[in-house]
């Protein structure tokens, strides 16, 4: 007899919590300045989800936005690794995290290569390259172990470099390497920073024996594609983007399915 187990998976990128008022400009930076977490908390609970993928999750010694999401959601089980200051908020680091309502086991972080470019801004500041990562860990879904990844890339293209430059060749050929998952099933959701409706080609080691949800619905407010979620292993059964939100980037919601059979 067939043992499947379908679970939720919500990849979001939160920044920070910051959310804008209902009236104003979604396409400009600068209407993302509401700190309203409890906002992002609410979408949350609508959207139910088994396990979370979450970027640029604001955190200090002593404040983690991870661990008041998942307070809130009734979580027990979390990780999550500051990355890098904010250029949200100067008072705290930005991070990535994973949160699952099922038990959470060989835990992993790392950075990213960080090519250290810089640029001049029109208004005379200097944008500089941030470090960028990953956490992961082993999941048990119904005792079927999933292995899944929060990440987020640097935006080259904030850099002036496409995705076909030398520098993000080389970047993305250290990420294809640190993201590659072992054997088994698998979940990857991210900020990718990467407006395409695929992206595995770039990723030849972690998409050898997976797929990707194909991005034709975009996922940041000025219409961009930047957030993607790969796997391997389970069956998708649907996913969808929401629109209907406050923040800058939007949550992709897919629905899995996994058969224990295969896994025996």
């Amino acid at each position: 007899m067939r043992n499947n187990a379908r679970f939720v998976a919500v990849q979001w990128n939160i920044g920070g919590g910051l959310t804008r008022a209902t009236n104003s400009d979604n396409t400009l930076d600068e209407s993302y300045n509401i700190d309203d977490l409890g906002y992002v908390i609410q979408k949350l609970k609508q959207l139910d989800p088994d396990v979370m993928t979450l970027q640029e999750i604001h955190g200090d010694n002593n404040y983690n936005q991870a661990s008041i999401i998942a307070k809130a959601l009734g979580c027990e089980y979390l990780t999550c690794q500051m990355l890098s200051p904010s250029h949200l908020n100067e008072n705290y680091n930005l991070g990535v995290a994973i949160i699952s309502r099922f038990p959470m086991q060989n835990l992993c972080q790392g950075l990213f290569k960080n090519p250290k470019l810089s640029i001049s801004r029109p208004n005379g500041s200097i944008w500089k390259t941030h470090d960028k990562g990953f956490v992961s860990s082993t999941i048990s879904i119904n005792n079927i172990p999933v292995e899944v990844f929060s990440t987020q890339l640097m935006p080259l293209h904030r850099f002036e470099q496409s995705v076909d430059s030398e520098v993000a060749k080389v970047v993305y050929r250290d990420i294809d390497t640190k993201l590659r998952p072992r054997e088994g099933a698998y979940l990857i959701g991210g900020d990718f920073n990467i407006d395409l409706e695929r992206i595995a080609d770039y990723f030849p080691q972690i998409s050898a024996h997976g797929e990707e949800v194909e991005q034709s619905a975009p996922t940041f407010a000025n219409g961009k594609r930047y957030d993607h979620v790969l796997f391997g292993g389970i069956q998708l059964i649907s996913s969808r983007v929401d629109d209907d939100v406050l923040t800058d980037h939007y949550p992709i919601i897919s629905q899995f399915e996994l058969e224990k059979e295969n896994h025996e």
